[in-house]
Formats: structure tokens, C-alpha cells, sequence
């Protein structure tokens, strides 16, 4: 650069050209960091990437030559710069030489100022970076509106189904609530009216069990007297006080069929006579007379059953003589 300016000495007007290069060039190749005092020298320095925009990340570059390289340390904390974020730094070495590197993000466009780095034996300092902008320079740029966010795809169909199952769901959970609730009304219903029917069936299967070890007038006890408690509750008439003689007329109202109510009534007669007259009964009339009373349990449950399937039209399961045994 200095024989080009020597050979063009000829006039003023090279004089000013030679100054005009020579400040282009210091410009362009100067080092971009200073370094203080004699024994700190910066031999080499770089900025990568070479375009920087605003928030990009940069790396400085920085090789650093000292009599005494033991004392170039890093500081203990980032420092902090106008428009300008240190995110991290670290050092390595190369023989008797030091290489620092310094990560950092500019926020705005033009020339910046690197904040002063200590590096214990001197300071880098000055360090300028040019940021550029995405934008174009002849200012056809303009500011575009804020979008509204965007949803993801089949998002208003979720949307809607959601909304329609907050909106239904009270109304599902209530119409649940009065089936569940009803339906547990009509069970608990049907669970007290078969009681009746419950407590004799387990009675003459404890008379089937207990038949050889009961006497005659022992099992007409028990067998009439559930027989009665039976009739009470399920046809809702005054059997457990009723006398023989005021047994037809309750069968009669009660029980439709001749045939049961003829059976029932001289049951009734053999009973109050082997149990006060102390007549004698075989084993094949005592069964003949448990069969009798299962069969009338067979008659009364399924009319039962009729009358509840013409007043709901729901099917009920019907008493069956081996279940009733």
C-alpha cells in the first residue's frame, strides 16, 4: 500500500486518493479487537458467521499472544452489553498462544459494540459486529397484521364434540341417575314381595332334610305353620288365627282354583288332627302332603307372575316344582 501511494505522489489529487485508500483499508483489515498493555497482543481475530442478523447466534474469535499465558483467564461472570447478549465463553490453548471464544446474539440492527471482556491480563475491547436485517432495504417492507393462532386439524370437530358432551352429560347422568334408581326401587321391591316365598322354600327343604328324625305331629307343626305365615303375606289374608272351619271361605276369596282349595282345606283337617286327636300318619301321606304344599306354592307364584306380566307386559320368570322343591 505504501509504494502504491509513493509512485502516485504526483499531485494532490493523488495524495487524497492515496488517503482514501489507505483508510479503506485499515478499515477493512484492521483487527477489530484492542488489547491493553504491551505484553497482551491480539494476533488474530474473526467474526463467524460473516452475515448477522438480529437474534442469530455469532462466535468472536480472538488469539491472543502474552509473555505470560498463564494469566489470560476468563471472567467469572458474562458481562453485559447494550443490544447485545453474551451466552458463553471458553478458551483454548494452542501451545503458548490462547484462543478465546465468545458466543453472543445481537437484538438490533447496525453497527454494535462488543461489551469489554477481562481477561485478567488485559481487556478485549472495542469489538464492533455489523447486524444486518431479513428486511429489504428499499423499504417495500410493511407490517404485516397478527395472525389469529391457528388450530390444529380437526380441531373444531373436537371442539364441538366436547362441547356437546359438557352440554349433554348432565342430562345423560340424570336420566341415569332416575333409571338406576328406579331400577333399584323395583328389585328391592321384588326382593321383599318374594320373602315369603324365599323363607318357605327353605323350610321345606329343612322338613326334607330333617323327615326322618321329625315325628308325625312335629312336621304337621312346622309344615302348617309356614304354610300359614305363607298365605298371610303373599295373598294378604288372616291364616295365621283362622280355624278350620274358616279356612275355605279365606281360600275361596284368595285361591281360584277348586281343585287347590279342596286340597288345602283337608290338608288343613289331617293336620289339626294328628297334631290334637293324635292320629297317625305314615311317611308316604307326609309326602303326599309336602308335594301338596309345593304344588299350591307352584299355583300361587305363578298367578302371581301372570298378574305382573298384563300390568307391566315384562316377562317374569315362573315358579317351577323343582325349584319350589
Amino acid at each position: 500500500m505504501r509504494s502504491v501511494c509513493r509512485a502516485r505522489m504526483g499531485g494532490t489529487a493523488n495524495r487524497w486518493r492515496c488517503a482514501a485508500a489507505l483508510a479503506v483499508f485499515l478499515a477493512v483489515f484492521a483487527v477489530p479487537v484492542t488489547a491493553n498493555g504491551p505484553e497482551f497482543v491480539i494476533i488474530e481475530s474473526s467474526i463467524t458467521p460473516s452475515s448477522v442478523s438480529v437474534g442469530d447466534r455469532a462466535e468472536l474469535r480472538a488469539v491472543i499472544r502474552s509473555t505470560d499465558p498463564d494469566s489470560i483467564r476468563l471472567p467469572s461472570e458474562h458481562p453485559s452489553g447494550q443490544w447485545i447478549e453474551i451466552r458463553s465463553m471458553r478458551m483454548i490453548e494452542r501451545g503458548e498462544d490462547r484462543e478465546v471464544r465468545v458466543v453472543f446474539s445481537p437484538f438490533r440492527t447496525g453497527t454494535l459494540v462488543l461489551p469489554d471482556i477481562e481477561l485478567g491480563a488485559g481487556t478485549l475491547s472495542g469489538t464492533r459486529v455489523r447486524v444486518d436485517t431479513v428486511l429489504p432495504d428499499d423499504g417495500s417492507a410493511t407490517i404485516e397484521p397478527v395472525e389469529p393462532p391457528a388450530f390444529m386439524p380437526g380441531f373444531q370437530i373436537i371442539a364441538f364434540v366436547v362441547f356437546v358432551f359438557l352440554i349433554a352429560a348432565p342430562f345423560v347422568l340424570y336420566r341415569l341417575a332416575v333409571l338406576v334408581t328406579t331400577r333399584g326401587r323395583v328389585l328391592a321391591a321384588r326382593y321383599r314381595a318374594n320373602r315369603p316365598y324365599r323363607r318357605i322354600v327353605r323350610s321345606i327343604r329343612e322338613l326334607r332334610t330333617l323327615f326322618d328324625d321329625l315325628d308325625a305331629k312335629s312336621f304337621y307343626i312346622r309344615l302348617v305353620d309356614e304354610l300359614r305365615a305363607y298365605l298371610t303375606e303373599r295373598v294378604h289374608g288372616d291364616f295365621m288365627v283362622a280355624t278350620v272351619t274358616e279356612l275355605p271361605l279365606l281360600l275361596e276369596e284368595r285361591i281360584e282354583s277348586d281343585e287347590q282349595r279342596r286340597r288345602m282345606h283337608d290338608l288343613f283337617q289331617r293336620a289339626d288332627l294328628i297334631k290334637f286327636a293324635s292320629r297317625k300318619s305314615g311317611t308316604e301321606q307326609r309326602l303326599r302332603d309336602l308335594e301338596i304344599v309345593v304344588n299350591l306354592i307352584a299355583y300361587v307364584e305363578n298367578r302371581k307372575s301372570r298378574r305382573v306380566i298384563r300390568r307391566t307386559s315384562r316377562p317374569v320368570r315362573r315358579l317351577t316344582r323343582r325349584e319350589a322343591a
